[in-house]
């Protein structure tokens, strides 16, 4: 961490901190829940390294030299990432199954092109998007924020020097930062506020952070001015900040938003602090020699330690959790210094590259078509350029849900207004309506073949975690109010009324009390909601049939059955799972109440259908029964159509027969 011969040891020590506290987190997130303000540490220390190397040049040269600029970032960065990312292939070729093997293929292709930040983006706002917290290259998303930074900044910097070339290069250079950073943190705050994942992984509502250090290192020198004991008090404000956010900060933190703040200005006193205050107080700790080491050490290991910690536990999964994290951090920090020793440190210093930037941007081609070469094999490897009957059905289970998600008819989260769908026969004389969320989409397939079978349309109103019951619902997909399905039930309600259907089928997850407001107790809210739905809907239905919703798995479905089958192991067994824990009974025994009170509602339960016992198997009579963690598979429900037309009440047959 040196330029112009200039090394801020200080510096290179909080990078220690940084790689520290976001390790710390991923290994014991109960004892440091708020750890992940490292990434942000990061973000503020490379705006501050890469724009201090910038304006030197621009300084000295009045230009910058954009190719031996982008030859150092290569340099620096990628043959360790080209490292660990096909490492990594290779070893989720080996420990994974074939189904989560095509996932993550994916996203190292996006990794090693620097944008899985917006792969994840896209993913997090996807409702039926499981198991992002256990992809093995989640963590790249920072480092896609800083390349892209990386990529922009010093064009922006150099047409800033240009076009205010006569009002002074440094007060210029200020002014664009400051412009550029409150534009990104208005957009980040507003973000976090409406789609959140999008705040928390786009370079827009990130770019304040780097602008951040940015600002640092354009204003350097300044500080001297405050005195010795004034720096020594901001390096400690500074820390203090980054510590108490370590630990006060949560999952439930609105981040990054307003939150971000404290981490930001930490690390920014602290740089601003410690520049002149030698190896004394406070800098002088963070220039201690395991907290340097650390900080050379720190790209390797955080490139490391995600994958290290996540194949770890996968490894041993009935170990102790503490012991198996202390032996994933143990391992990824020798893997971090191996790395570090053998391919970061001699390729960055290499001098035939370093004379050649040409050299470097063919390095740069090879080294990714190698990485994305590898990740293919290992695809192909691990699914096989033919697939076997056991392989396609679980690859088919997978993608075996419900058609209206591909005929857009099922609302996604940002959604308000619902589409209109009708299926079964066009000219029936009985109209019935599917609503609520995608709990309830599942029992479409089962619905439409007694639409076609006794002659009805179909209307279909459902939103992703948008439940009939009125309640005020907090997502945390969006990290806020969830006021779009507020919007919509109000619409749909009112097109149902319109409608006037004979029955109205419903059905919603049971696992919604965790996001319920907690001003009062959440099944009170819970059957207060849904008796205002029903009250609605029985002014203009004849009958009401709420089905209860289905036992949850809790794994993914597919990928446990494909487990067991590439090792050898029983699907039966391997992927039963229990049937009491695997049902919250609070919302049914609310739809009973509600079903008792009054004469048009009715609760159909298929559960004994779905598990004849208290072992729930996955798999039965050649049928995967889940496309995922908690859906049915549209094959399997299509087979309990003829059992859900067998339970239907009295009332409700009377309702389609007049």
């Amino acid at each position: 961490m040196s330029d112009a011969g200039h090394y801020r040891a200080d510096v290179q020590g909080l990078r220690g901190v940084a790689v520290l506290l976001v390790v710390a987190f991923h290994a014991w997130p109960a004892l440091l829940p708020g750890g992940y303000i490292g990434v942000d540490v990061f973000f503020v220390v490379s705006g501050y390294l890469i724009t201090r190397l910038l304006s030197k040049e621009l300084d000295a040269t009045g230009r910058i030299d954009f190719k031996a600029f982008y030859a150092r970032r290569i340099r620096r960065l990628l043959p360790a990432a080209a490292l660990v990312i096909a490492t990594t292939a290779v070893l989720a070729l080996r420990y994974r199954s074939p189904l989560e093997a095509k996932d993550f293929a994916s996203t190292a292709v996006a990794a090693i092109l620097y944008l899985s930040n917006v792969w994840f983006a896209a993913l997090s706002v996807d409702y039926l998007q499981e198991g992002l917290q256990r992809n093995l290259l989640l963590h790249t998303w920072s480092l896609g924020v800083e390349e892209q930074f990386y990529l922009l900044w010093p064009a922006l910097l150099a047409a800033s020097a240009l076009v205010f070339r006569r009002a002074g290069r440094p007060g210029a250079l200020a002014w664009t930062v400051g412009v550029v950073s409150m534009l990104s943190f208005a957009a980040c705050v507003w973000l976090t506020f409406t789609v959140q994942s999008w705040a928390f992984f786009g370079l827009p509502t990130r770019a304040w952070e780097l602008g951040a250090g940015a600002a640092a290192a354009l204003l350097e020198g300044r500080e001297r001015t405050l005195g010795v004991p004034v720096r020594r008090a901001m390096v400690l404000a500074g820390l203090a900040g980054l510590l108490t956010a370590a630990f006060a900060f949560s999952g439930d933190t609105r981040f990054p938003g307003y939150a971000a703040l404290l981490p930001v200005c930490g690390a920014l006193l602290i740089i601003s602090g410690g520049g002149a205050d030698g190896s004394s107080g406070a800098s002088g700790a963070l220039q201690l020699g395991l907290l340097q080491r650390l900080g050379d050490l720190s790209y390797s290991w955080y490139l490391w330690h995600w994958p290290t910690l996540i194949l770890v536990a996968d490894l041993w999964p009935s170990a102790d959790r503490s012991l198996v994290a202390a032996a994933g951090v143990a391992l990824s920090l020798g893997l971090a210094r191996l790395t570090f020793l053998f391919v970061e440190d001699p390729v960055r210093r290499n001098e035939k590259l370093r004379a050649h930037p040409a050299r470097t941007y063919a390095l740069a081609l090879m080294l990714t078509a190698s990485t994305v070469a590898v990740v293919g094999a290992a695809l192909f490897a691990g699914t096989g350029s033919h697939l076997t009957d056991p392989r396609r059905k679980l690859e088919q289970a997978a993608r075996d849900r419900p058609a209206l998600y591909d005929d857009r008819c099922f609302a996604a989260a940002l959604d308000t207004e619902p589409p209109a769908c009708l299926y079964g026969a066009a000219k029936g004389t009985h109209t019935v309506v599917l609503i609520g969320d995608s709990h309830a989409a599942q029992w479409f397939p089962a619905l439409e073949r007694l639409a076609l079978v006794h002659g009805w349309r179909l209307a279909v109103f459902v939103k992703a975690a948008c439940p009939l019951a009125v309640v005020d619902l907090f997502d945390p997909k969006l990290n806020r109010p969830y006021v779009e399905c507020t919007q919509w039930r109000e619409r749909a309600m009112q097109r149902i009324a319109e409608m006037r259907p004979s029955l109205v089928f419903a059905a919603s997850s049971s696992f919604y009390e965790p996001f319920l407001s907690r001003d009062r107790p959440a099944i009170e809210r819970w059957q207060k909601g849904l008796d205002e739905s029903l009250r609605r809907l029985e002014q203009s239905i004849e009958h009401v049939l709420l089905i209860r919703d289905t036992p949850r798995p809790g794994f993914h479905v597919p990928g446990c059955l494909a487990r067991a089958w590439k090792q050898g192991g029983s699907p039966a067994t391997d992927c039963a799972f229990s049937l009491p824990d695997s049902m919250l009974g609070s919302a049914h025994e609310v739809e009973l109440a509600a079903a008792a009170a009054r004469s048009r509602v009715s609760v159909i339960d298929l559960t004994d259908r779905i598990c004849p016992s208290a072992s729930c198997r996955t798999e039965r009579d050649g049928v995967v029964l889940f496309h995922d963690s908690q859906h049915l598979s549209a094959t399997f429900a299509r087979h309990l159509a003829e059992p859900l037309w067998q339970r239907l009440p009295a009332a409700a047959r009377a309702a389609l027969a007049r």
